[in-house]
């Protein structure tokens, strides 16, 4: 049998009735992300944080409480901890830019103003 998935929040309902294992069981070829309703899964589970670009999931997972963070995140804490100097940060945040990723353009704004000196907060 085949299902066509349209976004993971089937999945996360099904996740939240502890049902998740059992649909995986039925053996139904989906059109879905396999790794990213593991993801929520296991970020439900543990009560993680789910690291996650893609909005449909993002926004489902929000929805049911488990907080997400992105790569915007993940560039603050590098420079935040002093493992990435802010230039840098800055240069691959560019590089994310002009690549395939669909980031928040006001967002990167305010970093790039930060770390490349312009914005003195």
């Amino acid at each position: 049998m085949k299902a066509a998935v349209k976004d993971a929040n089937i999945l996360i309902d099904l996740a939240e009735a502890d049902l998740l294992g059992l649909w995986f069981k039925l053996d139904i070829e989906m059109h879905v992300s396999l790794p990213d309703a593991s993801a929520y899964q296991l970020a439900q589970t543990l009560g993680a944080i789910l690291l996650s670009g893609d909005r449909t999931l993002r926004n489902a997972a929000t929805k049911s409480g488990v907080e997400v963070r992105g790569v915007l995140w993940v560039l603050d804490s590098l420079v935040q901890k002093k493992l990435l100097p802010a230039v840098e940060a800055a240069a691959r945040l560019h590089r994310l830019m002009t690549g395939q990723s669909f980031l928040p353009p006001v967002e990167c704004a305010k970093r790039l103003g930060r770390w490349e000196g312009k914005d003195s907060r």
